[in-house]
């Protein structure tokens, strides 16, 4: 009995997860090199996170190698989330660098794309009116009566009414960094 309850506790718990991150609007992809390429670079803006080097303007001013790429894309509705989108993706390019025990980053370009779209919302239920078929609101027969009409019951349906239309602005966040390694002396 009681492997019963921690079963399904486990199986919530991963149901929670799975639902939450379905959530999310980014999307991440590494593509690795099968023979890193060597590239000279000419120095530029780096900061250390989680001891690796993160070039945000520029390359190492020494020769490097890339072993991979990773391009993350995320959306948003709110302006004032996009710099916190943009710095997300730092982390998740610092965490994959540090998974493939690189020694830096190099972001190639951050673009914030915005666009805007016409959404419109609906009511579940519109204003309908039936009758039934030979004068009963549910089509039940009655030859006394004869067909009469009842507001709202029977076969009448009013279906989903347009209730309003916003206009509304997504931010798209595209990022692409080098995963890199260099010698260190």
């Amino acid at each position: 009995m009681k492997s019963c309850l921690w079963k399904r506790k486990i199986l919530l718990c991963a149901f929670l997860i799975l639902f939450s991150l379905s959530l999310t609007h980014a999307s991440t992809e590494y593509i690795a090199y099968k023979h890193p390429k060597m590239r000279v670079g000419n120095g530029g803006k780096v900061v250390r996170i989680k001891r690796v080097d993160v070039w945000l303007k520029g390359s190492p001013a020494m020769r490097y190698w890339i072993d991979g790429v990773l391009m993350d894309e995320r959306t948003t509705e709110n302006w004032a989330k996009v710099d916190k989108e943009k710095k997300e993706a730092i982390k998740k390019a610092v965490d994959k660098a540090r998974d493939k025990h690189a020694n830096g980053v190099v972001r190639l370009y951050s673009k914030v794309l915005r666009e805007k779209r016409t959404e419109t919302y609906y009511d579940s239920l519109g204003m309908g009116y039936g009758y039934g078929m030979l004068g009963y609101p549910f089509g039940f027969g009655d030859p006394f009566w004869g067909p009469m009409m009842y507001p709202g019951f029977g076969m009448g349906y009013g279906g989903p009414v347009q209730s309003s239309t916003q206009l509304i602005t997504v931010f798209h966040i595209r990022s692409k960094f080098d995963i890199i390694h260099y010698n260190t002396y």
